[in-house]
Protein backbone atom coordinates (compact mmCIF):
# COMPACT_ATOMS: atom_id res chain seq x y z
CA UNK A 1 0.00 0.00 0.00
CA UNK A 2 1.31 3.34 -0.73
CA UNK A 3 0.80 6.30 1.46
CA UNK A 4 1.70 10.08 1.06
CA UNK A 5 1.67 12.21 3.76
CA UNK A 6 3.59 15.33 3.10
CA UNK A 7 0.55 17.20 4.18
CA UNK A 8 0.70 16.26 7.49
CA UNK A 9 3.12 17.34 10.69
CA UNK A 10 5.50 15.10 12.07
CA UNK A 11 3.24 14.48 15.40
CA UNK A 12 -0.13 13.79 13.35
CA UNK A 13 1.97 11.43 11.60
CA UNK A 14 3.05 9.76 15.19
CA UNK A 15 -0.66 9.62 15.87
CA UNK A 16 -1.07 7.77 12.95
CA UNK A 17 2.07 5.74 12.77
CA UNK A 18 3.02 6.57 9.35
CA UNK A 19 6.65 7.37 8.25
CA UNK A 20 7.10 9.69 5.08
CA UNK A 21 9.84 7.82 2.60
CA UNK A 22 12.56 9.14 0.72
CA UNK A 23 11.35 9.78 -2.95
CA UNK A 24 14.87 8.18 -4.67
CA UNK A 25 13.81 4.78 -3.39
CA UNK A 26 11.40 4.88 -5.72
CA UNK A 27 12.97 6.66 -8.65
CA UNK A 28 13.67 4.04 -10.38
CA UNK A 29 10.34 2.05 -10.37
CA UNK A 30 8.08 4.84 -9.98
CA UNK A 31 4.44 5.14 -11.82
CA UNK A 32 5.76 6.60 -14.83
CA UNK A 33 9.14 4.34 -15.57
CA UNK A 34 6.22 1.23 -15.17
CA UNK A 35 4.15 2.74 -17.69
CA UNK A 36 7.14 2.79 -20.50
CA UNK A 37 8.87 -0.29 -19.96
CA UNK A 38 5.47 -1.77 -19.84
CA UNK A 39 4.99 -0.53 -23.36
CA UNK A 40 8.74 -1.19 -24.26
CA UNK A 41 8.68 -4.57 -23.40
CA UNK A 42 5.00 -4.88 -25.20
CA UNK A 43 6.75 -3.41 -28.47
CA UNK A 44 9.87 -5.39 -28.28
CA UNK A 45 8.02 -8.58 -28.47
CA UNK A 46 5.60 -7.50 -30.93
CA UNK A 47 7.95 -6.02 -33.35
CA UNK A 48 9.59 -9.39 -33.39
CA UNK A 49 6.56 -11.60 -34.13
CA UNK A 50 5.92 -9.38 -36.70
CA UNK A 51 9.36 -9.87 -38.35
CA UNK A 52 8.92 -13.92 -38.08
CA UNK A 53 5.48 -13.77 -39.44
CA UNK A 54 6.56 -11.53 -42.63
CA UNK A 55 9.71 -14.21 -42.79
CA UNK A 56 7.23 -16.68 -42.23
CA UNK A 57 4.80 -16.25 -44.95
CA UNK A 58 7.17 -14.65 -47.66
CA UNK A 59 6.93 -16.30 -50.72
CA UNK A 60 11.00 -16.54 -51.42
CA UNK A 61 11.87 -18.24 -48.47
CA UNK A 62 8.69 -20.90 -48.99
CA UNK A 63 11.12 -23.58 -50.49
CA UNK A 64 15.41 -24.05 -50.50
CA UNK A 65 17.13 -26.29 -51.74
CA UNK A 66 19.40 -28.23 -49.88
CA UNK A 67 23.13 -26.68 -49.20
CA UNK A 68 21.68 -22.78 -49.98
CA UNK A 69 23.29 -20.17 -48.67
CA UNK A 70 21.16 -17.57 -47.39
CA UNK A 71 22.64 -14.17 -48.41
CA UNK A 72 20.01 -12.49 -45.86
CA UNK A 73 19.90 -12.09 -42.22
CA UNK A 74 18.68 -15.01 -40.42
CA UNK A 75 15.20 -14.39 -38.85
CA UNK A 76 15.60 -14.42 -35.43
CA UNK A 77 18.88 -12.00 -35.83
CA UNK A 78 16.58 -9.62 -38.02
CA UNK A 79 13.62 -9.69 -35.42
CA UNK A 80 15.89 -9.23 -32.60
CA UNK A 81 17.18 -6.03 -34.57
CA UNK A 82 13.92 -4.86 -35.49
CA UNK A 83 12.80 -5.63 -31.74
CA UNK A 84 15.41 -3.11 -30.60
CA UNK A 85 14.54 -0.46 -33.19
CA UNK A 86 10.92 -0.68 -32.98
CA UNK A 87 10.46 0.65 -29.10
CA UNK A 88 13.02 3.12 -29.06
CA UNK A 89 11.38 5.00 -32.59
CA UNK A 90 7.86 4.41 -30.45
CA UNK A 91 9.46 6.42 -27.63
CA UNK A 92 10.62 8.82 -30.12
CA UNK A 93 7.03 9.26 -31.22
CA UNK A 94 5.54 9.90 -27.38
CA UNK A 95 3.98 6.71 -27.59
CA UNK A 96 5.18 5.35 -24.13
CA UNK A 97 3.94 8.29 -22.59
CA UNK A 98 1.37 7.57 -20.60
CA UNK A 99 -0.48 11.11 -20.95
CA UNK A 100 -0.50 10.47 -24.56
CA UNK A 101 -4.04 11.49 -26.39
CA UNK A 102 -6.19 9.58 -27.10
CA UNK A 103 -7.26 10.37 -30.88
CA UNK A 104 -7.26 7.69 -33.38
CA UNK A 105 -6.26 9.64 -35.94
CA UNK A 106 -3.06 10.61 -34.47
CA UNK A 107 -2.68 7.31 -33.26
CA UNK A 108 -2.53 5.84 -36.83
CA UNK A 109 -0.71 8.59 -38.72
CA UNK A 110 1.60 8.11 -35.63
CA UNK A 111 2.10 4.06 -36.02
CA UNK A 112 2.61 4.45 -40.04
CA UNK A 113 5.17 6.75 -39.45
CA UNK A 114 7.21 4.41 -36.74
CA UNK A 115 6.77 1.28 -38.73
CA UNK A 116 7.86 3.10 -41.81
CA UNK A 117 10.72 4.76 -40.11
CA UNK A 118 11.64 1.09 -38.04
CA UNK A 119 11.58 -0.94 -41.09
CA UNK A 120 14.14 1.93 -42.66
CA UNK A 121 16.49 1.74 -39.79
CA UNK A 122 16.07 -2.46 -39.81
CA UNK A 123 17.28 -2.02 -43.92
CA UNK A 124 19.83 0.38 -43.07
CA UNK A 125 21.82 -1.35 -39.69
CA UNK A 126 21.67 -4.65 -41.92
CA UNK A 127 23.38 -3.08 -44.81
CA UNK A 128 25.78 -0.73 -43.15
CA UNK A 129 26.90 -3.28 -40.21
CA UNK A 130 26.50 -6.90 -41.39
CA UNK A 131 26.19 -6.64 -45.57
CA UNK A 132 23.13 -8.55 -45.55
CA UNK A 133 20.11 -7.86 -46.64
CA UNK A 134 16.82 -7.91 -45.91
CA UNK A 135 14.45 -9.02 -48.56
CA UNK A 136 11.69 -6.68 -49.71
CA UNK A 137 9.09 -8.51 -49.51
CA UNK A 138 10.01 -8.87 -45.49
CA UNK A 139 10.25 -5.28 -45.20
CA UNK A 140 7.25 -4.75 -46.45
CA UNK A 141 4.97 -7.20 -44.63
CA UNK A 142 7.02 -6.26 -41.52
CA UNK A 143 5.83 -2.52 -42.08
CA UNK A 144 2.24 -3.38 -43.23
CA UNK A 145 1.97 -5.97 -39.57
CA UNK A 146 3.32 -3.37 -37.67
CA UNK A 147 1.05 -0.49 -38.32
CA UNK A 148 -1.69 -2.58 -38.54
CA UNK A 149 -0.73 -4.58 -35.61
CA UNK A 150 0.50 -1.93 -33.07
CA UNK A 151 -2.67 0.19 -33.62
CA UNK A 152 -4.97 -2.54 -33.25
CA UNK A 153 -3.14 -3.42 -29.58
CA UNK A 154 -3.22 0.18 -28.67
CA UNK A 155 -7.11 0.43 -29.44
CA UNK A 156 -7.77 -2.49 -27.49
CA UNK A 157 -6.08 -1.52 -24.78
CA UNK A 158 -7.73 1.92 -24.02
CA UNK A 159 -11.09 -0.06 -24.63
CA UNK A 160 -9.87 -2.17 -21.64
CA UNK A 161 -8.77 0.68 -19.68
CA UNK A 162 -11.51 2.67 -20.53
CA UNK A 163 -14.24 0.08 -19.15
CA UNK A 164 -12.24 -0.36 -15.91
CA UNK A 165 -11.94 3.34 -14.58
CA UNK A 166 -9.74 3.48 -11.58
CA UNK A 167 -11.98 5.49 -9.75
CA UNK A 168 -10.47 8.93 -7.17
CA UNK A 169 -12.56 10.15 -4.57
CA UNK A 170 -11.34 13.80 -3.59
CA UNK A 171 -12.15 14.83 0.06
CA UNK A 172 -11.07 18.88 0.42
CA UNK A 173 -11.03 21.81 -1.73
CA UNK A 174 -13.70 21.92 -4.52
CA UNK A 175 -11.05 24.50 -6.66
CA UNK A 176 -8.83 21.27 -6.49
CA UNK A 177 -11.14 18.80 -7.00
CA UNK A 178 -12.17 20.75 -10.31
CA UNK A 179 -8.54 21.14 -11.02
CA UNK A 180 -7.80 17.47 -11.12
CA UNK A 181 -10.73 16.73 -13.03
CA UNK A 182 -9.72 19.11 -16.18
CA UNK A 183 -6.34 17.41 -15.60
CA UNK A 184 -8.07 13.84 -16.26
CA UNK A 185 -10.27 15.44 -18.78
CA UNK A 186 -7.67 16.84 -20.85
CA UNK A 187 -5.22 14.05 -20.84
CA UNK A 188 -7.59 10.99 -21.13
CA UNK A 189 -6.35 8.60 -18.61
CA UNK A 190 -8.62 5.84 -17.11
CA UNK A 191 -9.59 7.46 -14.02
CA UNK A 192 -13.24 8.74 -12.42
CA UNK A 193 -12.97 11.97 -9.96
CA UNK A 194 -15.59 11.74 -7.53
CA UNK A 195 -15.86 14.61 -5.23
CA UNK A 196 -16.66 13.94 -1.72
CA UNK A 197 -16.81 17.11 0.38
CA UNK A 198 -20.04 17.95 2.02
CA UNK A 199 -19.16 21.40 2.29
CA UNK A 200 -16.63 22.93 -0.35
CA UNK A 201 -17.87 20.20 -2.98
CA UNK A 202 -20.17 20.91 -6.42
CA UNK A 203 -22.32 18.03 -5.47
CA UNK A 204 -24.10 17.92 -2.68
CA UNK A 205 -23.96 15.65 0.32
CA UNK A 206 -25.89 12.68 0.51
CA UNK A 207 -26.94 11.05 3.84
CA UNK A 208 -26.76 6.95 3.45
CA UNK A 209 -28.73 5.04 6.87
CA UNK A 210 -25.83 4.49 9.19
CA UNK A 211 -23.47 6.44 7.71
CA UNK A 212 -22.19 9.83 7.83
CA UNK A 213 -22.88 12.48 5.17
CA UNK A 214 -20.68 12.52 2.39
CA UNK A 215 -17.06 13.59 2.71
CA UNK A 216 -17.07 12.87 6.91
CA UNK A 217 -13.80 11.14 7.23
CA UNK A 218 -15.25 9.20 9.67
CA UNK A 219 -17.93 7.83 7.37
CA UNK A 220 -15.79 7.80 4.00
CA UNK A 221 -14.19 4.38 4.03
CA UNK A 222 -17.93 2.96 3.74
CA UNK A 223 -18.95 5.41 1.10
CA UNK A 224 -15.95 4.59 -0.66
CA UNK A 225 -16.89 1.18 -0.60
CA UNK A 226 -20.12 1.51 -1.72
CA UNK A 227 -19.00 3.08 -4.42
CA UNK A 228 -15.58 1.04 -5.98
CA UNK A 229 -13.38 3.58 -5.13
CA UNK A 230 -9.84 2.81 -5.27
CA UNK A 231 -7.76 5.79 -3.71
CA UNK A 232 -8.54 8.95 -1.72
CA UNK A 233 -7.26 11.95 -2.52
CA UNK A 234 -6.75 14.64 0.11
CA UNK A 235 -6.85 18.28 -0.92
CA UNK A 236 -6.96 19.87 2.75
CA UNK A 237 -4.74 22.47 3.43
CA UNK A 238 -3.10 23.51 6.60
CA UNK A 239 -3.51 21.43 9.96
CA UNK A 240 -5.60 18.29 9.39
CA UNK A 241 -7.88 18.00 12.61
CA UNK A 242 -7.68 15.78 15.08
CA UNK A 243 -10.68 13.83 13.97
CA UNK A 244 -10.37 13.58 10.22
CA UNK A 245 -7.06 11.98 11.13
CA UNK A 246 -8.95 9.69 12.72
CA UNK A 247 -11.17 9.30 9.88
CA UNK A 248 -8.17 8.77 7.39
CA UNK A 249 -6.76 6.28 9.47
CA UNK A 250 -9.96 4.44 9.63
CA UNK A 251 -9.37 4.64 6.04
CA UNK A 252 -6.29 2.78 5.43
CA UNK A 253 -6.82 0.31 8.00
CA UNK A 254 -9.73 -0.76 5.70
CA UNK A 255 -7.22 -1.16 2.68
CA UNK A 256 -7.55 2.35 0.91
CA UNK A 257 -5.05 3.96 -0.47
CA UNK A 258 -4.64 7.36 0.99
CA UNK A 259 -2.70 10.12 -0.95
CA UNK A 260 -2.31 13.95 -0.44
CA UNK A 261 -2.83 16.47 -3.65
CA UNK A 262 0.16 17.05 -4.28
CA UNK A 263 1.28 13.79 -4.38
CA UNK A 264 -1.06 12.40 -6.26
CA UNK A 265 -0.86 14.93 -9.20
CA UNK A 266 2.92 13.97 -8.96
CA UNK A 267 2.62 10.28 -9.03
CA UNK A 268 -0.21 10.61 -12.01
CA UNK A 269 0.48 13.75 -13.70
CA UNK A 270 4.53 13.87 -13.47
CA UNK A 271 4.56 17.46 -12.30
CA UNK A 272 4.89 19.16 -9.42
CA UNK A 273 1.57 21.56 -7.96
CA UNK A 274 4.30 24.05 -6.84
CA UNK A 275 1.42 25.94 -5.10
CA UNK A 276 0.43 23.01 -2.89
CA UNK A 277 4.06 21.49 -1.59
CA UNK A 278 5.65 23.39 1.50
CA UNK A 279 9.71 23.56 1.69
CA UNK A 280 9.56 20.31 3.68
CA UNK A 281 8.94 18.92 0.13
CA UNK A 282 12.64 19.21 -0.65
CA UNK A 283 13.41 17.23 2.20
CA UNK A 284 12.37 13.78 0.60
CA UNK A 285 15.03 14.71 -1.73
CA UNK A 286 17.63 12.21 -1.06
CA UNK A 287 21.20 13.27 -2.44
CA UNK A 288 23.86 10.39 -0.60
CA UNK A 289 24.40 7.00 -1.75
CA UNK A 290 22.69 6.10 -5.45
CA UNK A 291 22.33 9.79 -6.33
CA UNK A 292 25.94 10.65 -6.18
CA UNK A 293 26.63 6.82 -7.72
CA UNK A 294 23.69 8.60 -10.80
CA UNK A 295 25.20 12.05 -10.90
CA UNK A 296 28.68 10.33 -11.71
CA UNK A 297 27.34 8.53 -14.45
CA UNK A 298 25.26 11.14 -16.05
CA UNK A 299 28.60 13.25 -15.91
CA UNK A 300 30.61 10.39 -17.51
CA UNK A 301 27.25 10.36 -20.06
CA UNK A 302 27.97 13.80 -20.73
CA UNK A 303 31.41 14.31 -21.73
CA UNK A 304 31.31 11.30 -24.06
CA UNK A 305 28.02 12.90 -25.72
CA UNK A 306 29.17 15.99 -25.34
CA UNK A 307 33.09 15.00 -27.01
CA UNK A 308 31.30 12.65 -29.70
CA UNK A 309 28.65 15.39 -30.46
CA UNK A 310 31.20 17.87 -31.36
CA UNK A 311 33.15 15.98 -33.69
CA UNK A 312 30.05 14.73 -35.91
CA UNK A 313 28.12 18.20 -35.98
CA UNK A 314 31.72 20.06 -36.89
CA UNK A 315 30.86 20.03 -41.21
CA UNK A 316 26.88 21.58 -39.79
CA UNK A 317 28.83 24.09 -37.61
CA UNK A 318 31.35 25.43 -40.20
CA UNK A 319 28.55 25.34 -43.07
CA UNK A 320 25.60 27.15 -40.46
CA UNK A 321 28.36 29.58 -39.81
CA UNK A 322 29.30 30.57 -43.28
CA UNK A 323 25.58 31.03 -44.07
CA UNK A 324 25.00 33.30 -40.72
CA UNK A 325 27.72 34.92 -42.09
CA UNK A 326 25.97 36.02 -45.57
CA UNK A 327 22.81 36.59 -44.18
CA UNK A 328 23.59 39.29 -41.53
CA UNK A 329 26.23 41.45 -40.29
CA UNK A 330 27.40 40.21 -36.71
CA UNK A 331 29.34 37.68 -34.88
CA UNK A 332 28.56 33.80 -35.50
CA UNK A 333 28.59 33.07 -31.91
CA UNK A 334 25.89 34.48 -29.69
CA UNK A 335 27.49 34.41 -25.85
CA UNK A 336 24.81 35.18 -22.82
CA UNK A 337 25.02 35.07 -19.15
CA UNK A 338 22.53 32.40 -17.89
CA UNK A 339 22.55 31.09 -13.83
CA UNK A 340 24.10 27.06 -13.30
CA UNK A 341 23.72 25.12 -10.74
CA UNK A 342 23.46 26.90 -7.16
CA UNK A 343 23.05 29.90 -8.76
CA UNK A 344 26.07 30.65 -10.23
CA UNK A 345 26.71 32.52 -13.05
CA UNK A 346 27.96 31.17 -16.66
CA UNK A 347 28.22 32.15 -20.01
CA UNK A 348 26.16 29.66 -22.76
CA UNK A 349 27.05 29.76 -26.37
CA UNK A 350 24.75 29.44 -29.22
CA UNK A 351 24.66 30.09 -32.64
CA UNK A 352 23.41 33.40 -33.24
CA UNK A 353 19.92 32.79 -34.59
CA UNK A 354 18.47 36.87 -34.02
CA UNK A 355 19.49 40.18 -35.38
CA UNK A 356 22.86 41.60 -33.69
CA UNK A 357 20.68 44.23 -32.63
CA UNK A 358 18.04 41.89 -31.07
CA UNK A 359 18.66 43.72 -27.31
CA UNK A 360 19.33 46.94 -28.01
CA UNK A 361 15.88 47.86 -25.96
CA UNK A 362 17.09 45.47 -23.07
CA UNK A 363 16.30 42.19 -21.98
CA UNK A 364 13.52 40.20 -23.24
CA UNK A 365 11.48 37.28 -23.72
CA UNK A 366 12.20 35.13 -27.03
CA UNK A 367 8.40 35.10 -28.48
CA UNK A 368 7.74 32.11 -30.23
CA UNK A 369 7.03 33.91 -33.76
CA UNK A 370 10.16 36.44 -32.41
CA UNK A 371 10.49 39.42 -35.30
CA UNK A 372 14.01 39.51 -34.28
CA UNK A 373 14.85 35.98 -35.29
CA UNK A 374 16.30 35.84 -39.04
CA UNK A 375 15.59 33.29 -41.93
CA UNK A 376 18.48 31.30 -41.14
CA UNK A 377 17.98 31.57 -37.49
CA UNK A 378 14.40 29.77 -37.86
CA UNK A 379 15.60 27.03 -39.20
CA UNK A 380 18.00 26.89 -36.86
CA UNK A 381 16.06 26.92 -33.85
CA UNK A 382 13.26 24.65 -34.96
CA UNK A 383 16.05 22.07 -35.27
CA UNK A 384 17.67 22.99 -32.38
CA UNK A 385 21.10 23.66 -34.11
CA UNK A 386 21.51 26.58 -32.34
CA UNK A 387 21.75 24.99 -29.48
CA UNK A 388 24.94 22.52 -30.85
CA UNK A 389 27.98 24.76 -29.44
CA UNK A 390 26.45 24.15 -25.82
CA UNK A 391 28.26 20.98 -25.97
CA UNK A 392 31.04 22.75 -25.06
CA UNK A 393 29.23 24.00 -21.88
CA UNK A 394 28.82 20.48 -21.29
CA UNK A 395 32.47 19.80 -21.43
CA UNK A 396 33.32 22.56 -18.98
CA UNK A 397 30.94 20.63 -16.43
CA UNK A 398 28.23 24.26 -16.81
CA UNK A 399 25.36 22.25 -18.06
CA UNK A 400 24.38 18.65 -18.62
CA UNK A 401 22.22 17.06 -21.58
CA UNK A 402 19.27 16.88 -19.38
CA UNK A 403 17.99 19.09 -16.93
CA UNK A 404 16.20 22.51 -16.37
CA UNK A 405 16.72 24.90 -18.65
CA UNK A 406 18.89 27.61 -17.34
CA UNK A 407 17.64 31.40 -17.46
CA UNK A 408 18.75 34.65 -17.48
CA UNK A 409 19.39 36.59 -14.47
CA UNK A 410 17.67 38.99 -15.12
CA UNK A 411 14.40 36.89 -15.12
CA UNK A 412 15.21 34.56 -12.28
CA UNK A 413 15.67 37.87 -10.16
CA UNK A 414 12.00 38.21 -11.70
CA UNK A 415 10.28 34.77 -11.09
CA UNK A 416 11.63 34.06 -7.94
CA UNK A 417 9.83 37.17 -6.81
CA UNK A 418 6.82 36.12 -8.26
CA UNK A 419 7.06 31.93 -8.29
CA UNK A 420 7.77 30.63 -5.11
CA UNK A 421 10.20 27.96 -5.16
CA UNK A 422 11.79 29.16 -8.19
CA UNK A 423 14.94 29.16 -6.92
CA UNK A 424 15.21 25.44 -6.11
CA UNK A 425 15.17 24.88 -9.68
CA UNK A 426 19.03 25.45 -9.25
CA UNK A 427 19.59 21.89 -7.15
CA UNK A 428 20.72 20.38 -10.48
CA UNK A 429 22.79 21.24 -13.76
CA UNK A 430 21.33 23.27 -16.44
CA UNK A 431 20.42 21.43 -19.17
CA UNK A 432 20.59 21.19 -23.22
CA UNK A 433 17.17 19.66 -23.24
CA UNK A 434 14.61 18.81 -20.13
CA UNK A 435 11.72 17.48 -18.77
CA UNK A 436 9.51 20.68 -18.96
CA UNK A 437 10.98 21.46 -22.59
CA UNK A 438 9.02 17.89 -23.90
CA UNK A 439 5.76 18.21 -21.81
CA UNK A 440 5.20 21.92 -21.67
CA UNK A 441 4.93 23.92 -25.30
CA UNK A 442 7.05 26.88 -25.73
CA UNK A 443 6.12 29.72 -23.65
CA UNK A 444 7.26 33.55 -22.88
CA UNK A 445 5.25 34.48 -19.45
CA UNK A 446 5.21 34.38 -15.96
CA UNK A 447 2.73 31.75 -16.00
CA UNK A 448 4.63 29.43 -18.38
CA UNK A 449 7.52 30.01 -16.20
CA UNK A 450 5.46 28.67 -13.00
CA UNK A 451 3.95 25.68 -15.00
CA UNK A 452 7.56 24.30 -16.31
CA UNK A 453 8.62 24.94 -12.76
CA UNK A 454 6.11 21.89 -12.07
CA UNK A 455 8.20 19.42 -14.75
CA UNK A 456 11.50 20.88 -13.64
CA UNK A 457 10.87 20.14 -9.80
CA UNK A 458 9.44 16.46 -10.88
CA UNK A 459 13.11 15.78 -12.69
CA UNK A 460 14.63 17.33 -10.03
CA UNK A 461 13.13 14.84 -7.51
CA UNK A 462 12.90 11.93 -9.71
CA UNK A 463 16.39 12.44 -11.91
CA UNK A 464 17.70 8.75 -12.52
CA UNK A 465 19.37 7.91 -16.07
CA UNK A 466 16.55 5.84 -17.02
CA UNK A 467 14.54 9.54 -17.34
CA UNK A 468 17.47 11.02 -18.83
CA UNK A 469 17.64 8.58 -21.68
CA UNK A 470 13.36 8.85 -22.49
CA UNK A 471 13.90 12.73 -22.07
CA UNK A 472 16.28 12.67 -24.80
CA UNK A 473 14.61 10.13 -27.36
CA UNK A 474 11.39 12.46 -26.67
CA UNK A 475 13.55 15.21 -27.70
CA UNK A 476 14.64 13.79 -30.81
CA UNK A 477 10.61 13.54 -31.55
CA UNK A 478 9.86 17.21 -30.88
CA UNK A 479 13.23 18.18 -33.07
CA UNK A 480 11.46 16.04 -35.66
CA UNK A 481 8.38 17.55 -35.45
CA UNK A 482 9.86 20.96 -35.49
CA UNK A 483 8.57 21.87 -31.58
CA UNK A 484 10.85 24.45 -29.95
Amino acid sequence: MEIITSSFSSAQLERLDVKPTGARRATWFSQYHRGVLGWWFLDSISAMLMVLVAWWVSPAYAAKEPGYSDPHFSPVFAATVYALIFPAVSHIFGFHNPLMRRDKLVLTVKYVGVAALGVTLLALVELLFFYARVGRSILLTTFVLSSAGMIAIRLVVWRLTAESKRKIAVLGSSALCEHLTNLVNKTGIPYEIVPLDDVTCVRKPKVISGEHPLGCFQGASGLCRRCGVHEIVVCHTGETPQDELTGLSNSLLSGFQVSDYSSFVERTFFKVPVEQIGPDWFFQINTSGDYALFLGAKRLADVILAGTGMVLTAPVLLLAAGLIKLESPGPVFYSQVRIGQFGRPFKIWKLRSMRNDAEKHGAQWAQKHDARVTRLGRILRLTRLDEVPQFYNVLRGEMSFVGPRPERPEFVSQLSKEIIFYQQRHLLKPGITGWAQINYPYGATTEDARNKLKYDLYYIKHASSLLDVQTILRTIGAVMKGAR
